[in-house]
């Protein structure tokens, strides 16, 4: 008899790669949404901040790769103007962001820009505060520079676009979650091993699980039907001992 077949770690890893693909499409429509916001906006640059914690936000999507980098700093929620955005609930447009006392020197200083005029609205969805939608430094020469309170409206509009995808995203992100701790249950189930990273860390087999197993092998003869009556036996015996542990079966 050949020896017991285990599912290969390589398996369950690339099904977790698998479940994160459905992500590139939220990130591909928050993208669009930023370039069309970008050029009704007459901007330089536009991007999505979202919180990390408590304490920063970081540019969870941008129309320059710049902003998006692994290594580009996170955005302090209590000292920066999208923080303060983030926190009141309320849009800002500025003629020169540098002179605002909620300045964050850093992030021009990160990625090269020079910023000047500066929006920053909520994005808001019912009552929470998903992020914050930005458009820094207008794209061309204008008489006036200031955003006007239909921009700032016209922003709005995006925003609230934006933060129906990101809801979308953190729904996927949720219901990956969930998927992803079912399979490294399972998977265990079958392997005889401890779960996999990201899995539960209680034993791999249940009560039901050994019983099964003992059921098989003592009556791998019988026909099927009659074996999944069996395992249905045992699982009511599993659950009342659930119910009962002082009894014994």
């Amino acid at each position: 008899m050949d020896g017991d077949k285990r599912l290969p770690q390589e398996l369950f890893d690339r099904l977790q790669d698998a479940l994160g693909s459905g992500l590139t499409e939220s990130r591909k429509a928050l993208r669009l949404l930023l370039e069309f916001a970008n050029k009704n906006l007459k901007g330089q640059v536009a991007g999505i901040l979202t919180p990390v914690g408590e304490d920063s936000l970081r540019f969870f999507e941008a129309t320059d790769e710049t902003f998006i980098a692994d290594d580009f700093p996170l955005v302090p929620v209590g000292s920066s103007i999208a923080g303060f955005v983030y926190l009141s609930g309320q849009s800002m447009g500025l003629d020169d962001a540098q002179q605002s006392s909620h300045f964050y020197a850093e992030i021009d200083e990160k990625s090269g820009f020079h910023t000047k005029e500066y929006l920053a609205t909520p994005v808001v969805l019912g009552r929470n505060v998903l992020g914050v939608l930005t458009i820094a430094n207008r794209s061309e020469a204008m008489e006036n520079s200031m955003f006007s309170a239909a921009e700032l409206r016209l922003a709005d509009q995006y925003a609230h676009l934006c933060a129906l995808v990101l809801d979308h995203d953190n729904q996927i992100n949720r219901q990956t979650g969930a998927t992803s701790q079912a399979l490294a249950k399972t998977f265990a189930g079958y392997t005889g091993d401890q779960p996999p990273a990201g899995g539960f860390s209680s034993d791999s087999h249940s009560k039901t699980d050994d019983l099964r197993a003992q059921v098989k092998e003592a009556l791998e003869d019988l026909h099927e039907r009659d074996l999944e009556l069996v395992r249905d036996i045992a699982e009511r015996l599993a659950d009342l001992a659930g119910q009962n542990p002082s009894k014994q079966f």
